[in-house]
Parts: structure tokens; C-alpha cells; sequence
């Protein structure tokens, strides 16, 4: 069974854009947005999955662009900034809320998913491009598309706030001894406990931005964060069942030099590591895609997809 797909914008050869699909999406749920446009549902199946689809007004790049959001949140962190940056730079983009977020749904409780039950999710919808994506992926997005890189049916990836290819608990080593109340806060307290925790919202503030945010107010953003899948928490933290691979595709690593989880020199390891290229961005923070900082991030990312994107 096909989804018929409805166009942003709505006439794609006045736009420049081919009259195909670039998608043939079966047994998902596609919610598109666009500006002042409200939501359009189309329900296939019993699993529901939420994708974002932004057309770009002349498309520039025949590999499309495929955004992977990182733990508590959805793909609404793309659409804030970069599905419309990159759009109009000609590419095509998406972006994928993985099941038990946004407006994703689940067979299972929240708490008993797993990374492997997220790449099921990416691969359902990779599966339908006609060319290989080059996949963006954040903090646990980044992590989840290091198991998969080498997979054919990838183009190339791109590693946001990533944590390092042997898991969270380096990070935490870190933490505990620089900053031992940083380490108990989110830890044991406000990471594995999905929000839980937090207290109070700036705490929640401190954890995942360093600067002023653009657009809509951090307080806006607090309650559009979700809950976690502990389980997957749990293996990101020990890198259950993952042996990184060396990389033999397009990749790039992005940091924040404000970032106060995943520090620099996690970023310039998960770069060795993979044999890749790597940024870090001045003043950007763990959350580079709604900081104040998101365009440096946009910018130094944009300049390595034009070399790396055909």
C-alpha cells in the first residue's frame, strides 16, 4: 500500500522541483509542515511514524537530506531552523520523529524500546528514497547512525554533539571529575531519570543551552522536550551489543565549544576514531540547532554537504 504524499510547496514544477515523488512511503504516518499550513495526517497502517518533509524551491542536489533528532526530543528540532536553512540552499530535507516521539506512535511502552527498534525506524523510511540520504544525526540520533554508517543504503553521515563510538560513560567519567554536582544532576539524576529530575527549569537550561535561543522562548522549548526510552539510555551508556566501524563513506563530526555534555575532545575522538573530518563550532552549545549559535552550526555544515553531497 502507497501514502499519497502532499508537496511543500504544493506545486513542485512551478517551483523547479520534479513532478515524481521523491518518497514511497508505505505503513507510516506522514505529518508535513510548512509555514502557517497546518498539519496533514495520512494513516496507513498499525505503525505511525512522523515525518517532516521540506521541498527545497529549486533542488540542487539529487541525495536528499535526512535529519535524526537525539534523545527526549522529536523532529520538530529541525524544522525550528534547519530544514528551512538547508532547503533553501537546494536541498531536499526531512525529518524523522523515531517511534515513541513527537507525533510518532509505538507498539510498546516508552521505557522498553531500544536502539534497535530506532534503526528499524531509519531503516523503514531509508528504505523508501530513491537515492541514498546523507543522514544528519543529533547526540543520540548521532550515536544511532554510527551503527548503521556503512550501510549501502546511506550516502554519508553527519555526527551533531555525538557521543563517543564506546558510549556515554567516558562522558560521565568526565563529568564526575569535573564537576562531581554536574555529574549526580545528569547522570543519575536528570539523564537516566528522562526529565524527571530537572527541578526547575533552569536546570533544564543549563543541560542543553548555553546561550539565548532564537525564535520561540526556552520555557516553549522545556515542554516540547518528551521522555526517554530508558533501555536505550541504558545501552547508549554501556554501547551494548555496538562494534563501531571504521567509516569508509562521507562523514563529519560537529561539536559546540559551549557544549556542556559532550566536550571537545570527545568530538576530536569520535573524529579519530572514524578517520573523519570534524568541526567545532564557536558558542554553540549541545542543542547547536536551536542555540543562538544554530546558523555557525548551519554554515559549517552546509560547507562540508557541498563538497560531499552530489
Amino acid at each position: 500500500m502507497v501514502t499519497r504524499v502532499k508537496h511543500f510547496p504544493e506545486n513542485p514544477e512551478k517551483s523547479g522541483m520534479p513532478p515524481t515523488n521523491p518518497l514511497a512511503f508505505s505503513s507510516v504516518l506522514l505529518i508535513l509542515y510548512e509555514k502557517n499550513i497546518h498539519p496533514n495526517h495520512f494513516n496507513q497502517s498499525s505503525m505511525e511514524l512522523e515525518l517532516i518533509h521540506q521541498h527545497p524551491q529549486k533542488m540542487k542536489f539529487k541525495h536528499p537530506l535526512l535529519f535524526l533528532h537525539g534523545a527526549f526530543s522529536g523532529a520538530w528540532c529541525w524544522k525550528e531552523n534547519y530544514l528551512d536553512y538547508f532547503a533553501s540552499q537546494g536541498f531536499e530535507c526531512l525529518a524523522l520523529s523515531l517511534r515513541g516521539h513527537g507525533e510518532s506512535k509505538s507498539h510498546k511502552p516508552l521505557d522498553q524500546l531500544s536502539l534497535r527498534d530506532y534503526q528499524e525506524d531509519l531503516f523503514h523510511v531509508i528504505d523508501q528514497f530513491e537515492e541514498p540520504p546523507m543522514v544528519i544525526g543529533h547526540s543520540m540520533g548521532a550515536y544511532l547512525l554510527q551503527q548503521v554508517q556503512q550501510s549501502e543504503k546511506i550516502h554519508g553521515s553527519v555526527l551533531m554533539a555525538s557521543p563517543p563510538p564506546f558510549g556515554m560513560l567516558p562522558v560521565f567519567s568526565q563529568l564526575y571529575i569535573q564537576n562531581p554536582i554536574r555529574f549526580h544532576q545528569w547522570g543519575w539524576g536528570t539523564w537516566m531519570s528522562c526529565f524527571e529530575n530537572f527541578g526547575n527549569f533552569h536546570e533544564f537550561e543549563k543541560h542543553f543551552f548555553s546561550g539565548t535561543i532564537q525564535g520561540i522562548s526556552k520555557k516553549q522549548y522545556r515542554h516540547r522536550y518528551g521522555d526517554e526510552s530508558k533501555k536505550a539510555l541504558w545501552e547508549m551508556c554501556w554501547a551494548v551489543s555496538f562494534s563501531p566501524q571504521k567509516s569508509t563513506k562521507p562523514m563529519l563530526v560537529i561539536g559546540g565549544s559551549e557544549d556542556p555534555l559532550i566536550s571537545e575532545i570527545f568530538v576530536r575522538q569520535t573524529a579519530d576514531h572514524y578517520s573523519s573530518e570534524f568541526r567545532i563550532v564557536p558558542g554553540a552549545d549541545h542543542s547547536m540547532m536551536l542555540g543562538s549559535e544554530w546558523e555557525k552550526s548551519a554554515e559549517a555544515l552546509k560547507d562540508w554537504l557541498s563538497r560531499n553531497v552530489s
